[in-house]
C-alpha cells in the first residue's frame, strides 16, 4: 500500500553519510549497468515544502 505525503509546513533533512546510489532512469534497477543512469549522492540536504513552486528556480541535473 502506497502512502501519500503532503507536507503541511517547510521542512530541512539531511543524510550526512550519503547515499548507496539510485537510478534515475528506472527506480526498479538494484545497481549500476550500461543501460542506466546511476547516481551516487555525497552528503546532502533534502528540502520538504508545501508549496511545490518554491523550488521552481532551484537546479534538477544531478551533476551541478
Amino acid at each position: 500500500m502506497l502512502m501519500h505525503f503532503e507536507a503541511k509546513g517547510i521542512g530541512i533533512s539531511y543524510m550526512l553519510p550519503g547515499d548507496g546510489g539510485a537510478n534515475n532512469t528506472d527506480p526498479f534497477a538494484e545497481g549500476e549497468s550500461k543501460e542506466n543512469q546511476w547516481i551516487v549522492e555525497g552528503p546532502h540536504l533534502m528540502l520538504i515544502t508545501p508549496d511545490k513552486a518554491l523550488l521552481d528556480a532551484l537546479p534538477t541535473a544531478p551533476y551541478y
